[in-house]
């Protein structure tokens, strides 16, 4: 992968995508996310990262990773990142299984990120 590469996904990222935990069969996932109405740019980002590819409702696009497969797109382009750095900074200091207290802190700087942007 190179740098640009991992700068343009950055990007998308910081305008499209999100990263949350979110809780499944009593346990903390981490899920990513970057959603375009683009189909193109989406299986461009498949190509280079693992994870899943499926059209939502109003013909949005969406490129999804889970658990790890999420955690190296959010390393490879954590250098990049400027609006949701923060986020990507607390996460990438954890590893799975997350707890409680970590989905409330990703939920916080969600909340401080939304209302910063307003």
């Amino acid at each position: 992968m190179n740098e640009l590469d991992k700068a343009y996904a950055a990007g998308f990222f910081d305008g499209e995508g999100s990263v949350g935990l979110y809780r499944q069969n009593g346990c903390y996932a981490l899920v990513v996310c970057i959603g375009q109405k683009d189909p193109s740019v989406i299986h461009w980002l498949a190509d280079r990262w693992e994870g899943t590819v499926a059209k939502r409702q109003n013909d949005l696009w969406q490129w999804r990773a889970y658990a790890e497969k999420g955690r190296v797109l959010l390393r490879d382009i954590q250098p990049f990142l400027i609006v949701k750095k923060s986020q990507v900074d607390y996460i990438l200091k954890y590893s799975q299984p997350y707890r409680e207290e970590q989905a409330l802190e990703m939920k916080r700087l969600k909340t401080s990120y939304l209302e910063a942007i307003r």
